[in-house]
């Protein structure tokens, strides 16, 4: 889905006819590949990385995106259990809650010892500073604000970082936020209301502990195998089981000596095949079918158009996460880069047309074309079906608007906008086209006349030339004219 490897996302406004503005796709392009080539160089990715393994097992994650002065921004991973969540009326996200641990070093050196508590000044000077403190984050949205300024007690977001057990009004950081820094997304949530979500490693807890514990009885019984339990006569002395080693006893005693206590069956290609069954249903249960159909197809040139074709069914099992993901971890993610280059001067200057038009993003990933090429097949399915008829129902084409469906499917194939004829120029080239082809038309016609001209001219010549009589054309003219077209004699 985001792939440091390819583009895999677009930005864009609703307006189509502002989208085939040249000026605005030359700055959406160009936006797009400063955003991903800062993402490239920052650690962006493992945020994304990280968000997916926790998303998949726990399903939730959460992480979040800093101005950073050098990389522009960064991310910030967190896990599971130490953080809370809660969600607005609209069922976003919109306030997290972080315990951690530092030292009391660590919270000198980031906090400052103007911000400390005395406890920590006191532990640091007093060879404490390796002392474990517990530090609590809350981050929220900003109800206090008023919109449009940009100071700092109306930020879109505010942060407070404090000491636990710290005194009331005493805190070690106070910040705000133009957006809501944390990205917090669910694999499914249970309502609409819930702040957690559930995911492919909830629903296979019960089965991973029976695999776990199906593994556990299986060395075991291997291990009674080769190392079997054993019982020895009260005769015999200290049993050694090492290589090469003895034990004495006496063969005097009747069943004297050192014997397994009991046989130990293992049937272990039926262990295994228990073992294979849980195994498949965890690899459907984290849609690994599906994921392994992309990675281990090698073939050279496939297109997300046959991944769609072969797994479609599994993708439609998989869209609701494809699109969870997208609107509650890419979406935020990409806006949130874009906002921090804007503001940090790193990107072009905007169009005016742009102004007070609200940015969207597209996704162009190798997923999220599989699943846009299963609509994209009745485009191709129409195309098909109309080249097949057109030859006996010509009439037939003029129902297809043939710029709209070209430029259409680009979009959705994730091309590029610099791939695209201005529409302006496009109708220049048509235009000259056209001039070009009645030019040539009218030369074409220009030479058959003059063609046909030189060929009369030569008939009437030859006709008048030629003598009476003879069955020329001059005789077939005076026949239909009522005369006979014999020579008479005297005449010439």
């Amino acid at each position: 889905m985001t792939s440091p490897a390819r583009p895999w996302f677009k930005l864009e406004v609703q307006d189509r006819g502002l989208m085939r503005f040249n000026p605005v796709k030359l700055y959406f392009e160009q936006c797009e590949k400063i955003i991903l080539n800062l993402a490239g160089h920052s650690n962006i990715y493992d945020g994304f990385y990280n968000s997916y393994e926790e998303i998949g097992t726990f399903g939730t994650s959460a992480w979040g995106i800093h101005e950073d002065p050098m990389d522009i921004f960064r991310a910030q991973s967190f896990t599971i259990g130490e953080y809370f969540l809660g969600c607005g009326p609209d069922g976003r996200i919109n306030a997290f809650t972080r315990s951690t641990w530092k030292t009391v070093a660590q919270i000198v050196e980031e906090y400052g010892e103007e911000n400390c508590s005395p406890t920590i000044i006191s532990m640091y000077y007093n060879n404490q500073s390796d002392a474990w403190r517990r530090v609590i984050q809350l981050i929220e949205i900003n109800d206090d604000r008023i919109p449009d300024y940009e100071d700092f007690a109306h930020k879109h977001t505010r942060a407070i970082t404090w000491e636990d057990g710290s005194q009331q009004n005493l805190y070690l950081k106070l910040e705000g936020f133009n957006e809501f820094p944390i990205i917090a997304p669910r694999w499914q949530p249970r309502t609409t209301h819930d702040n957690y979500g559930n995911g492919p490693g909830a629903d296979f807890l019960g089965d991973c502990r029976m695999l776990q514990m199906m593994q556990k009885k299986k060395l075991i019984g291997l291990d009674k195998v080769v190392d079997p339990p054993l019982q020895a006569d009260a005769t015999v002395g200290n049993v050694t089981t090492l290589p090469g080693a003895v034990t004495r006893f006496s063969a005097t005693t009747p069943n004297a000596g050192v014997k397994t206590l009991y046989d130990v069956k293992l049937d272990i290609n039926a262990i295994r095949e228990d073992i294979m069954e849980v195994k498949n249903a965890a690899n459907q249960a984290f849609f690994s079918d599906l994921f392994k159909a992309m990675i281990n197809d090698d073939r050279p040139g496939i297109t997300a158009y046959e991944i769609a074709e072969r797994k479609s069914e599994i993708m439609n099992m998989l869209s609701p996460i494809v699109n969870s993901l997208n609107n509650e971890q890419n979406n935020p993610a990409v806006m949130r880069m874009y906002n921090i280059a804007r503001r940090m001067g790193v990107l072009p200057t905007m169009p005016k047309e742009l102004r007070g038009q609200k940015l969207q993003v597209k996704y162009i990933s190798i997923l999220t074309q599989a699943q846009r090429m299963m609509g994209l097949q009745s485009i191709q399915e129409t195309l098909g079906f109309f080249g097949q008829n057109a030859q006996i129902f010509p009439q037939m084409i003029d129902n297809i608007d043939q710029d709209n469906i070209a430029r259409g499917y680009m979009e959705d194939i994730g091309l590029p906008p610099s791939y695209f004829t201005d529409l302006a120029k496009m109708k220049k080239m048509r235009d000259q086209r056209a001039q070009e082809q009645a030019a040539a038309q009218k030369q074409q016609s220009q030479l058959v006349a003059a063609e046909t001209a030189s060929k009369a001219a030569k008939a009437t010549k030859d006709a008048a030339g030629a003598p009476m009589g003879t069955g020329s054309a001059l005789d077939s003219l005076l026949a239909g004219m009522g005369g006979s077209g014999q020579v008479q004699p005297g005449q010439q």
